[in-house]
């Protein structure tokens, strides 16, 4: 068993938080700032905007995790 579980929402496997280091979060933060990119380049309709609710999830997740690693480090 992997420990990911299904998101119904948007049918992908989401994992439990596990502590990264500050450059995986950095890398993290970039891929969904790409995402939410491609996500405003599609053609209007409803598969952009999931794809925008999502990628502004995962960006808003992404700096979420990286405030919490930098409270932490001081």
């Amino acid at each position: 068993m992997s420990g990911a579980f299904l998101c119904l929402l948007f049918g992908v496997r989401c994992y439990p938080m596990i502590p990264k280091k500050s450059e995986e979060l950095d890398e993290e933060i970039r891929a969904a700032e790409e995402a939410l990119k491609a996500a405003q380049d599609m053609p209007g309709g409803p598969e952009r905007i999931a794809a925008l609710r999502k990628a502004g999830q995962m960006r808003f997740d992404a700096s979420e995790k990286k405030r919490h690693f930098e409270d932490k480090s001081g």
